[in-house]
C-alpha cells in the first residue's frame, strides 16, 4: 500500500512539473511579446530553461505552501483570460486553472496530512523497555521497600523541621534580649549631635520622649540634671558620663539649632512633658 501510494505521489509530482512547465511558457508568450534576435536556438533554450526553473519552484512552492500557488495560478489565469477576445478561450483557460487548482489543493492537504500524522507518530524503540515482562514478587519487594524508605524520610523530616522551630525560636529570643539591652542604652535620635532635624525626625514620638531627645543633647557632653527622672534615666544608659565642668558653650551651632527647633516643635504641637523634678 505504501508502495502504491509513493508511485501515486511521484507520478503527480511529474505531472504538477510538466504542467508547470506548459503554463510557464504559454504564460510567456500570452503576456509578452516574444522576439528572437540572433540565434534562434540560443533564444528557445533560454525560454526551455527559464520554464524548467519555473515548473520546479511552482511545484517546491505546491507542495508547502499550496494556497500561494493557487492564488498565483488564478492571477495568471485571469491575466490569460482577459487578455483574448474569444470567450470560447477564456472559459478553457479559466476552467483550466480552476481544475489545476483543486488538483493542487488536494494534494498540498494531503501531504500536510501525511507529515503531521508522521510527526505525531511515536517511536516504539522508546518504549521498548516497558514491553519486557517483569517478576511479580520483584515489584512488590521494590514497592515494600520504598514504602519502608518513604517512612523513614517523612521521620527525618518531621525531626529537622521541629529542630528548625525550635533554632528559630531561640533565634528570636536572642533578638528580642539584644534588642532590649540595644533600647536600654541607645539615644532617641542617634544622630541629633550631627545633623540638622526635621519635622519628619520628630513625627511619631510621645511629649516625653521629645523632652528626653532634647536633653540627651546636653546629656553627651556631661550635663547633670536638676530633674531626678532624667539623671535616673540618662544614668541607665551606657554612655551618659556626667561632667561637673560642663559648660553651654561645648555645644555645637547644629546641636543648638537640634534642641531650640524640637523646644519650638513641642510647644506648636502641644507635646510639651514636665519631668519630676
Amino acid at each position: 500500500m505504501l508502495s502504491v501510494l509513493t508511485t501515486v505521489s511521484m507520478w503527480v509530482l511529474l505531472g504538477l512539473m510538466i504542467l508547470f512547465f506548459i503554463l510557464g511558457i504559454v504564460a510567456f508568450h500570452s503576456i509578452f511579446d516574444v522576439y528572437y534576435f540572433g540565434n534562434i536556438v540560443y533564444g528557445c533554450l533560454t525560454e526551455l530553461f527559464g520554464a524548467a526553473i519555473f515548473s520546479i519552484v511552482m511545484t517546491v512552492i505546491a507542495l508547502k505552501l499550496w494556497w500561494l500557488t493557487i492564488i498565483i495560478i488564478a492571477i495568471v489565469g485571469l491575466s490569460l483570460a482577459f487578455k483574448t477576445d474569444n470567450i470560447a478561450l477564456r472559459i478553457i483557460v479559466i476552467l483550466v486553472c480552476v481544475v489545476v487548482a483543486i488538483i493542487i489543493a488536494i494534494f498540498g492537504i494531503g501531504m500536510n496530512k501525511s507529515q503531521s500524522e508522521s510527526s505525531k507518530e511515536p517511536d516504539p524503540s522508546q518504549y521498548s523497555e516497558f514491553l519486557e515482562p517483569e517478576d511479580d514478587t520483584e515489584e512488590e519487594t521494590d514497592v515494600s521497600e520504598e514504602t519502608d524508605a518513604n517512612e523513614e524520610y517523612e521521620e527525618t523530616e518531621e525531626e529537622q523541621e521541629e529542630e528548625q522551630e525550635e533554632e528559630q525560636e531561640e533565634e528570636q529570643e536572642e533578638e528580642q534580649e539584644e534588642e532590649q539591652e540595644e533600647s536600654d542604652t541607645q539615644y532617641i535620635i542617634e544622630d541629633s549631635d550631627s545633623r540638622k532635624l526635621t519635622k519628619a525626625d520628630l513625627e511619631g514620638i510621645t511629649a516625653e520622649g521629645l523632652t528626653y531627645a532634647r536633653n540627651e543633647i546636653y546629656a553627651r557632653h556631661g550635663y547633670i540634671f536638676k530633674s531626678s527622672e532624667l539623671n535616673k534615666y540618662f544614668k541607665e544608659t551606657d554612655w551618659y558620663v556626667p561632667d561637673k565642668t560642663f559648660d553651654e558653650s561645648m555645644l555645637s551651632s547644629v546641636e543648638k539649632r537640634n534642641a531650640k527647633f524640637i523646644r519650638e516643635y513641642q510647644e506648636k504641637n502641644g507635646l510639651e512633658y514636665s519631668p519630676k523634678p
